[in-house]
């Protein structure tokens, strides 16, 4: 086998192996990793899109599985529901004061803290290779799925890892 031919072997090793630690660094302050996921979500994600439906495609989840999370965080009082603007039947899903608190704890903030060590150059790079090698991996497996994009939240001017 030629070297290339070893080479995204090697990379798919490094690469299954960062998604196992950011998993492991996942179960913290109480919370699981899809319940991370629903914070960041809440605090990343178009208002519109706040939606337990919203959370279920963005996180390639059922129904019930993010109606799951969705009741945990609610217990734990870190999201809360409003009226939807537009559509009676659904609920709006927001963080609470606490569930902005929490994100400042955020297991991911330790990759942040790494990434934000890169030279800038290095890491526009690494953005856009891993942002095309996650596209064509959706592209390859579901190409009804979309890759999910979301955009920072506005709000008190906290930041979440201020």
């Amino acid at each position: 086998m030629s070297v290339k031919g070893t080479l995204p072997y090697a990379v798919s090793d490094v690469l299954e192996h960062i998604g196992r630690r950011m998993q492991k660094l996942a179960y913290s302050e109480n919370l699981n990793p899809a319940q991370w996921t629903l914070l960041r979500f809440l605090a990343q994600s178009n208002p519109s899109a706040r939606t337990s439906t919203g959370f279920a495609r963005f996180h390639l989840t059922t129904k019930n599985a993010a109606a799951q999370t969705i009741d945990a965080l609610l217990r734990k009082k870190l999201i809360r529901t409003a009226a939807h603007p537009h559509d009676q039947r659904a609920k709006l899903l927001e963080l609470t004061p606490k569930g902005f608190r929490m994100l400042r704890r955020d297991p991911r903030n330790a990759l942040i803290a790494v990434l934000e060590k890169m030279p800038e150059s290095d890491l526009h790079q690494l953005a856009r290779l891993t942002g095309a090698l996650a596209h064509d991996l959706y592209m390859a497996g579901d190409a009804s799925t979309a890759f999910p994009t979301v955009r920072p939240q506005e709000h008190d001017g906290t930041h979440i890892g201020d």
